[in-house]
This record gives structure tokens, sequence and C-alpha cells, in this order.
């Protein structure tokens, strides 16, 4: 009678292991060691066996590392019953409670192809389940370092505090596993069929992707086989919108070829937080260049065969960046739709690569010459060529900088520039201080007009839009000696002066010829400072006659009004000077004071009153 000792998982034999056998009346037969084979061969005399006989094999003693091992009933009957000169092995009781310890189920076979009768048992020893628990760096193919996790079940709980190494405990699985003496953790799963054990983290590298706690399924094969005796659910990858990062833990489990040993793998990706801008090409001369709206933009992930298969987000560009967190790997950003006013630009291709240092490095891959991205900040930078120049034209007092309101602005085309005829023309308001005109990309010569009007005088601003490289800008074709405006980059500011009339007339005037009683008087308008004021209009100016009213467009400030020159006319008394303010009230329009009356002229009109000696 020939039994064979297997393990349970390689089918290899196992050897070294004694074993007892009892006859049917209970007396020991012999005792046997398996051999390299795994076998034990026990001589057995026919002539002596009862119809049918239950003998047992016990095992005497388990090598290290061996769960104990089940004894073995076998059921032997003599043939031929009459003069027996052989046996069959045709029963065997050895698993009543196998499912509790796990065994995988023996079986009987012949000795060889031409026996008649089966004389092998081979049956099964189990190894005690071991979990590798590994905290996994895919990119260096190396266990992660400064990781602190905790593995627990109910109050069973066992820490892992350097992960640079692959920790192994043991896992009891039945009830009757037997956990070695020299082994203080294991994971106590023998409460069912289906169980889970906790994994949490304290602690890892900061600029690795975000762990969070999961739970591992544990199951066993309902016949106790345990070729896959400890499994995991996989867990895939899971943006989470809040938080802006892949906050599900990749773990795959895996038994080790073939064996007692389960291996769950932790996988942590070094991660990093792009920013991702959207630009108009106009404005990368900028100090601060703002953000450009109404794109919409799609982000995708090169798989394993370099195909861009997987949408990582989409967006659509506002006010603000956007900041994403990405691990190592290939990517594409790429503009479905551009702004209006705007070409759609290719897509951007990127890496995020771990460098020589142990950081993720950005670089730029294919892309518009454009387009650039900044590793110190971890920046991609998209940006688009525009059709038209947005300008944008605020009207300002010159004094003070502020915006005024009601001014009424004219924008017109002159010789090459395109501007379809369109009557661009806009009244300034406090809620609109910047008013925006799209201009077509081409060389063109441009005028702001402030019209005339009650508030203001008239004034102009003339610009250019000229080639700049492969692109366009804005230049002022204004007389640079007195300026009414200026520009920075797309933005021009238009100065405009309030209106002031000034009114003459002689008190007390009973000469039938009055219109002409004026001539040859000169006036000046003075700053505080006593120096003719820089003014729209002439100054100083000669009084041409009597009831004469003079337009000047002056600069918020306070003037004087005084004669520079005299005619020979004795009768008129020394023009006695006329002392004005002009304001910007709270409401953003002009208000013209007459200082020498002490009123506000409603009007705009201060009055230069002569007198008659």
């Amino acid at each position: 009678m020939i039994f064979v000792l297997r393990d349970e998982f390689t089918d290899e034999f196992i050897s070294g292991v004694a074993f007892n056998l009892y006859d049917g009346a209970g007396n020991l037969v012999d005792t046997q060691t398996t051999d390299s084979y795994g076998k034990v061969c026990f001589p057995v005399a026919p002539t002596k066996l009862d119809y049918y006989e239950c003998w047992k094999l016990v095992p005497k003693s388990i090598l290290e590392g061996l769960q104990d091992i089940l004894g073995v009933n076998v059921g032997i009957a003599r043939y031929p019953k009459e003069a027996p000169t052989d046996f069959d092995v045709n029963s065997v009781e050895s698993n009543s409670n196998a499912q509790d310890y796990g065994y995988k189920s023996g079986y009987t076979s012949k000795y060889n192809d031409s026996d008649e009768y089966r004389h092998v048992y081979n049956f099964y020893v189990r190894h005690l389940p071991k979990v590798e628990i590994c905290v996994w760096d895919d990119a260096t193919q190396q266990p992660l370092k400064d990781v602190k996790l905790t593995i627990s079940r109910g109050d069973n709980s066992v820490s892992v505090t350097d992960s640079s190494v692959v920790k192994t405990v043991y896992a009891k699985i039945h009830k009757n596993d037997q956990i070695p003496a020299s082994a203080t953790e294991y994971i106590d799963l023998s409460n069912g069929m289906y169980n889970k054990f906790h994994v949490s983290f304290s602690s890892y590298p900061k600029d690795f992707q975000y762990l969070e706690d999961f739970d591992v399924s544990i199951y066993t094969e309902s016949n106790g086989t345990p070729k896959y005796q400890i499994t995991s659910s996989y867990q895939e990858n899971q943006w989470d919108d809040t938080l802006r990062k892949n906050v599900r833990t990749v773990v795959t489990c895996e038994n080790v070829d073939n064996s007692n040993v389960t291996r769950i793998t932790i996988h942590a990706a070094q991660v990093a937080d792009v920013t991702f801008h959207k630009y108009s090409k106009d404005d990368l001369s900028l100090s601060s260049v703002p953000e450009l709206s109404g794109a919409h933009l799609q982000l995708y992930k090169a798989d394993s065969n370099n195909e861009y298969t997987q949408r990582i987000e989409e967006w659509d560009t506002g006010s603000s960046a956007k900041v994403i967190t990405l691990e190592a790997g290939a990517y594409c950003l790429e503009e479905t739709s551009a702004p209006a006013d705007y070409n759609k630009t290719t897509p951007l291709y990127f890496t995020l690569m771990r460098n020589t240092s142990g950081k993720l490095e950005l670089k730029k891959g294919v892309s518009d010459a454009s387009s650039y991205v900044d590793d110190i900040t971890k920046a991609i930078c998209m940006v688009d060529t525009p059709t038209v120049k947005h300008v944008g034209v605020q009207i300002v007092d010159i004094t003070t900088g502020l915006p005024w309101a009601g001014a009424k602005a004219k924008l017109i085309g002159e010789a090459g520039g395109n501007m379809s005829n369109e009557d661009r023309t806009w009244t300034s308001s406090l809620s609109d201080t910047v008013h925006t005109f799209r201009l077509p990309l081409q060389n063109g010569s441009f005028t702001i007009e402030v019209v005339d009007s009650d508030m203001f005088a008239y004034s102009e601003f003339k610009f250019e839009v000229v080639q700049d490289g492969d692109g366009f800008k804005l230049e002022s074709a204004n007389n640079v000696s007195s300026p009414d405006g200026t520009i920075d980059n797309n933005t021009i500011t238009v100065y405009a002066y309030p209106k002031v009339m000034f009114r003459y007339s002689i008190n007390y005037n009973t000469d039938t010829n009055c219109d002409n009683a004026l001539k040859g008087f000169r006036l000046s308008i003075n700053d505080s400072d006593n120096n003719p004021a820089s003014v729209k209009g002439q100054n100083p100016w000669d009084l041409k006659h009597g009831n004469q009213k003079k337009a000047l467009g002056i600069a918020t400030g306070s003037y004087i009004v005084s004669e520079v020159r005299r005619s020979d006319d004795a009768t008129v008394s020394d023009l006695s000077p006329v002392k004005i303010t002009v304001k910007r009230n709270d409401n953003g329009t002009p208000e013209i004071h007459n200082d020498s009356k002490g009123w506000i002229c409603w009007d705009r009109i201060i009055d230069v009153i002569y007198q008659y000696k």
C-alpha cells in the first residue's frame, strides 16, 4: 500500500514526514517516512485481510511551516475474496472535517496502468497562507519609501513602518490553523468565507498620489482549493472633481507562483499639480498676462501604445487658470473650440516624467510655436492667435487720470483702416469706463474723436495698427509735443477737456457803438503758478468786440483770467482778474466754478466784465 504526500499548491512531493499505519484492529503495522517522491510504502498480506478492513494512516511528525495533517482512514478489500492474492483501496474517509481546515481533496490511483487494483492514495499537506503587503512605485519598479500604514480587522492589526521592504504576515484563514510561535503578527480571517481587512495610511511622500484608505476583500474557493486562497477586488483609478485628484487607490492582488503567498500591491503614483493657462498671443508681452475665456479644452493621457485614448478632463476656459493633479506620463491638450475672434490652435503635447533627481519634470512636445510650458511653476500655456485686435478706450481727466462720464466719442477709420463703414460711437459712463472695439488685424490708421458737446471741448487721438513680427501692435500717431492720449499695449487713454465759455461785456454801456468798444485787448488764462494754462484753443487771445464769446477746453484745476495787453482806449478800466475752478464732480462730469462770484456756473459761462471809467 502506497501513500503519496504532495504540496497542495505546486503538487510537488513532500519528503521527511513520518507516518504510522494501523490495521483494522488498531495494531501498528509499520512506521515510515516519506522519501524524495513523497512516498511511504507498507507491505500488505492479502491472505491476512478480512473481506473488508479500515486501516488508518496517522502523521507522527510535522515539518516546520506545514499545517497539521489529518489522519487518513482507508477502506481496503481483499481480492478475490475466497483466495485473495491482491487488495484494492476502495474508500477513503479522511476529509470529514477538511472544510474547516481547507484541505485539498485526495484521490486513489493504480500503481501503473497494468495494475488491476488501486494500491495508491495521493493526499496533500497545506501550508499556512501568507500575505505580502507592498507599496510599489510603478515608475522605479521598487518599493516606495516613507509610507506608514496599518492593516486591521476587528481588534487584530499589523503596522507597516518601513515600506522600503515587503511586509509579510501570516493569514489565519481556517479556525484550526496553527500560527508559528515565532509569528507575533498575523491577520485573522477565519470567521467566514467572505471577509475584509482594512488598510489605512498615516503618512506618505507629499509628491505622491493621495493614498485613500481601502478594504481588501478576502475569500476562499468553496471547495477549499487554495490556489487563489486570498484574493482582492481590483479598484480602478477614480477622478474626484472636488479634490481634483485620483483619490481611489489602485490595488492588485495575485497568488505568487502558485504558492501559499498572496501579494497585495498598493500602486503609488508620483504626482504634480499642473496649472493650465489659456492666453491670447497679443497679451504675451504684458507683465501680467490675462486668461483668455471662451475656449473648450480636453486633456488626454497616453496609454501603453502611446495612443491618447484616456480623457482625463475637459473644461471651458474662464478668468482664472485651471489646476489639475497629474501623475507621470505623456499628455495631449487639445482645443476643440476657440473663443470668438480667435483661430483654434494645434494640440499641445507634453510629458511629466521623473528626472535623475527623483522629481517630476515638465517638458513640451509637439505644439504651436507660441504655446509653451514652464517646469519651474509646472504650467502649461496654450496660446491662441487672434483674428481681430480687441482695443480698449478710456476717456479720462488729464489732471487726475479719473474717467469722465458723458463724453461723446467716435472711432473712425482713415487711410488703410478697414472699418466696414461702421459708425462706432459711444458716450462714456462710470459703469463702462473702458469701451472695447474689435479692430481687424491689418495695417491701418484710426482716430478717436471726443466730439464737441456742451460739456467737453473737441479733441482727438490718432493711432495706427502696424505689423509687429508675425503679429500686430498699436502705435500713437499723435503730435508728441501736445499729446491727447497714450497707448499701453491694447488700451488707449484719451484726454478730454471740460468746455468753459467766456463772455465779455462793458457795464453801464451807453455807447451806441459798443461792438467796437473792446477792440485791442488781449486776455490770458493762467494756472496757479501764473503761467499760461495748457488748453484746447488759443491762449492768450484777443478780444475783437464786446458781447463776444470764447470757448476753451480747460483741464481740471484753478485758474485766473487777466489782461496781458490793453488798447489805447482810456475810457475802459483795467480788468479785475477773474478766478475760476474746473472740477470733476461725483457723477464724473465737469463742474465750473466762478470763484470771483462764489457760485457754480451751471450754464458753463464765465462772465468777463469791463467797467467804464
